[in-house]
């Protein structure tokens, strides 16, 4: 920028507002209706402080960087026109429609800097103008009056020093019909607008630089699609529930032997509670039926024919047959089908016969043992699941049934 200076501009115009700030005051002090003397002062220096200068060094910047992107641009040209000559086919179709993209946002960028630059260069311009233009016409309204009369006269009245009676005839006379016409209209035109002007400039040019261009934006192969930008994340798989506590491991060490006193086994049983209970209901139901036989005839049976001993059968002086594993499979094997109701098989009935004949040796010779009826046995209560067994709990009381089932094994000594 050359001469741009609006300090140095205002400057220039001081002294004739100093000279109509005094005819306004002599004005007023012989009464006339007048503004304010240091409003003239006000009014004029509203610019004072516009820098152009650093106005001035952006657009040089903008400029240089215009002239980056053209040299860009040109080897982009170039660039496209050597690969359209040495590339055939659908991967150089693909490339000059990539360099095209490019070509086409570096065009974009290139006329958005330019129009940045030229908004720039004329709102620079335009201050200048309005800053030049208001001293050029202050400068114009001081020289329509005779100084040299009428700038003394103005001082006299208004410092109240020298002749007053020709001072106040030459103030009242001429100076102040030329203040109510040079000062309360043309000078107030000229400053509204000149602030109306600059504040225009500055809003046109923010507008100017703000806006973006027609088709000015991201090339639409480098967009993500909506879909995949604002694709919900997956639900959290719901949590499982916790299993219940298994009731082994809710029942403590100390507890197990007493724990299968209810199913009618010794603490040296296998450990399964329905099936122990099953056996003890099963052997309850036949030693009810030996107590109530007559001690010659246990069974009350007919004899049949005797045939040639079974060596599976138990003689006298057997012990009877603990309930082996096989046994306790089947009599669960049996809980789980119905509702414990199950006939008693021939393995079943040989313990109960096995204590028989102990009993009664030679009725147990003579007479096989026939399977007995038994009484439907009642399904014990499922223990719990949910409360875990304290330690230490007190062993409950015997019933006549697991009393007997212990003392079962006793019968055939």
């Amino acid at each position: 920028m050359t001469g741009q200076d609006v300090d140095g501009a205002l400057a220039r115009g001081v002294p004739a507002v100093e000279v109509l700030t005094d005819y306004v005051a002599a004005c007023r002090a012989l009464g006339h209706p007048t503004a304010e003397p240091g409003q003239l002062h006000d009014a004029y220096t509203a610019e004072d402080g516009m820098d152009l200068g650093a106005l001035d060094a952006d657009c040089a910047a903008v400029t240089a960087a215009l002239g980056a992107v053209d040299e860009a641009v040109r080897l982009q040209d170039a660039a496209r026109a050597a690969l359209a000559g040495a590339w055939q086919g659908p991967g150089a179709d693909a490339a000059a429609a990539a360099v095209g993209q490019h070509a086409q946002s570096s065009a974009l960028a290139e006329a958005t800097l330019r129009r940045v630059a030229d908004t720039l260069g004329h709102l620079r311009d335009t201050l200048w103008q309005l800053v030049s233009g208001k001293v050029a016409a202050v400068q114009d309204i001081e020289d329509r009056a005779e100084r040299e009369q009428w700038w003394p006269a103005a001082r006299a009245v208004a410092t109240g020093a020298g002749a007053q009676d020709t001072a106040s005839e030459i103030v009242d006379g001429k100076v102040n019909p030329f203040v109510a016409v040079a000062i309360g209209s043309e000078w107030d035109d000229v400053m509204q607008s000149t602030r109306r002007s600059v504040r225009d400039a500055y809003d046109a040019a923010a507008a100017g630089i703000s806006a973006d261009p027609p088709g000015f934006g991201v090339p639409a192969a480098a967009t993500t699609p909506a879909a995949v930008a604002a694709a919900p994340s997956p639900d959290p798989a719901p949590v499982p529930a916790p299993a219940a506590e298994p009731l082994s491991a809710a029942l403590p060490a100390s507890g197990l032997g007493s724990g299968l006193a209810g199913s009618g086994m010794s603490p040296g049983g296998t450990g399964l509670t329905g099936i122990g209970q099953q056996i003890a209901d099963l052997i309850d139901g036949l030693l009810n039926t030996a107590s109530d036989s007559p001690a010659g005839d246990p069974l009350d049976l007919d004899e049949p024919d005797v045939g040639e001993p079974d060596e599976d059968r138990a003689g006298p002086g057997d012990e009877p047959d603990e309930p082996d594993e096989e046994d306790d499979e089947k009599a669960a094997d049996g809980d789980a089908v119905g509702d414990g109701e199950q006939e008693p098989t021939e393995e079943e009935g040989e313990p109960a016969a096995g204590a028989v004949d102990g009993a009664e040796p030679a009725a147990a010779q003579t007479v096989p043992p026939t399977p007995t009826p038994v009484p439907e046995p009642v399904p014990a209560a499922p223990a719990p699941l949910t409360a875990p067994v304290p330690e230490h709990v007190p062993e409950p009381p015997r019933t006549p049934c697991e009393i007997a089932a212990d003392e079962l094994p006793q019968a055939g000594d």
